[in-house]
């Protein structure tokens, strides 16, 4: 009797972005469809606190760094002794642990879902890790497809599985009016929105140099930046320097999002790299407009003049007459948020865990 799929996702992160988000909603899905699945992750980790408070098994395995060897060792001896027969990778960091964990392990296949269209560099360490080593890549868009076949990757070895959200939690709701006071917006002027970590590739840079764009036609524009990172100092003082701090406001980290989103008049997504986007499809379910940069797999999500406006990615002038357009007619605005709301319809977390079930069948096949 052929021995049922038993799956452990790996993943290293320490912070919460939609990548943990996906993972958290695969293996629930995966549960519920009585698939034996579990998570290993860094026990300091938001996703394993998250995962204890969901009821969904977990186990502690401290990575510090790529090149873990202690990972590696502690991981393949789970692998062994939970009888794991699939390891799903779900960052950079667990692909490398987990590839030198399963090396000579045939019973068990290794599976990677790759969510940024970052190029894959051209050098020894990654020709084993990317083109020898992994049975199957899961892409959460085409455009990171394109980018692992550009890499090298035989196509027959990727399958398109783009996120899903939970729907539901995000459709239309009466606005929670007591975040205008608290982030000191004015419930009587428009909010535009962008909700991201605050790093290189989500070019808030772009973003707050559209908004001084804005900011000089539409005076009564207000930005509202949610999301930490590593350039958050950085990006305050170029807002202080682009004399917009007044009607820039940068959140933090916020676990608030779907009420966040009830403020909004426009989502505005600055990024020059971009896997698929799980932020924008949940401004997509909260009926929003989007205006962002035509990248990854943005243009997978968002259609131009559909549910919104695609522009250059690094184009200040773009982004900002795009945010302009919209904040000048109401009604377009009103006719793209209906169409983000038919459209995010296809990107379900139950679609999500179909696609993933699918590839597990056959590799294993």
């Amino acid at each position: 009797m052929m021995q049922p799929n038993i799956i452990m996702h790996l993943d290293s992160a320490l912070s919460w972005r939609g990548g943990q988000q996906q993972v958290l909603n695969l293996v629930q899905g995966l549960q519920q469809r009585n698939i034996i699945s579990f998570i290993a992750c860094p026990p300091k980790s938001i996703l394993f606190n998250e995962a204890l408070s969901r009821v969904i098994s977990v186990f502690p395995l401290h990575i510090f760094g790529e090149w873990d060897i202690l990972a590696v060792r502690r991981l393949r001896q789970m692998i062994r002794n939970l009888k794991v027969n699939i390891l799903h990778c779900h960052d950079s960091h667990a692909h490398t642990i987990g590839f030198l964990a399963t090396l000579g392990m045939d019973n068990c296949k290794l599976i990677v879902t790759r969510r940024v269209d970052f190029s894959i560099g051209n050098n020894l360490i990654n020709k084993f890790k990317y083109k020898n080593s992994v049975d199957r890549f899961i892409a959460v868009s085409n455009g990171v497809k394109k980018v692992l076949e550009l890499g090298g990757i035989d196509r027959a070895r990727i399958t398109v599985v783009h996120d899903g959200i939970e729907i539901n939690n995000f459709l239309c709701r009466d606005k929670a009016t007591n975040l205008y006071r608290e982030f000191g917006l004015d419930p009587a002027k428009p909010v535009i929105g962008n909700i991201a970590a605050l790093a290189p590739h989500k070019d808030q840079r772009t973003l707050l140099q559209a908004a001084k764009i804005v900011l000089e036609q539409i005076p009564e524009a207000q930005f509202l930046v949610v999301g930490t990172g590593a350039l958050e100092e950085e990006l305050k003082q170029l807002a202080a320097d682009l004399e917009i701090q007044e009607r820039v406001k940068f959140t933090g980290f916020r676990s608030d999002v779907p009420q966040i989103l009830t403020i909004l008049n426009i989502f505005a997504v600055s990024s020059h790299l971009e896997g698929l986007g799980s932020s924008t499809l949940e401004a997509m379910a909260a009926g929003l407009p989007i205006v962002a940069t035509r990248t990854g797999g943005i243009p997978e999500i968002v259609e131009n003049s559909i549910n919104g406006i695609l522009v250059p990615p690094r184009d200040s002038a773009a982004l900002a007459k795009g945010i302009i357009e919209l904040l000048r007619d109401n009604k377009r605005r009103e006719k793209m948020g209906n169409a983000s709301l038919q459209m995010v319809k296809n990107f379900s977390v139950d679609k999500m865990v179909e696609g993933n079930v699918a590839v597990y069948s056959q590799v294993t096949a």
